[in-house]
């Protein structure tokens, strides 16, 4: 298992990328569409809530989570939006979305 964590600017503005790539067995094409899904599993025990979950959580922060073969490896990415700090009328800092 790979993992890596990159800071991309580009023209929407600078973004995290957080990348998990694990060469097992993968996940097959036809299972993409609804990988995402609440309580798709294709495991026995599975309740199919991780990966529902994980999109939810990044979506409400604006960011998402998205899933990719390539070269025989199962990449998930989870993209955010840098934080900015800003100022606030008393002169302390307050976390924002850039």
């Amino acid at each position: 298992m790979d993992i890596l964590l990159q800071q991309v600017d580009s023209h929407s503005g600078s973004h995290v990328l957080l990348s998990v790539a694990d060469n097992g067995p993968g996940i097959p094409e036809s299972q993409f569409s609804r990988i995402f899904e609440p309580f798709y599993s294709t495991k026995e025990f599975g309740l199919g809530l991780g990966l529902s979950i994980c999109k939810r959580i990044a979506e409400s922060h604006g960011g998402s989570l998205n899933l990719e073969t390539r070269n025989g490896l199962t990449i998930f990415t989870l993209r955010f939006p840098v934080a900015t700090a800003l100022s606030t009328h008393d002169g302390g800092p307050q976390v924002g979305a850039a």
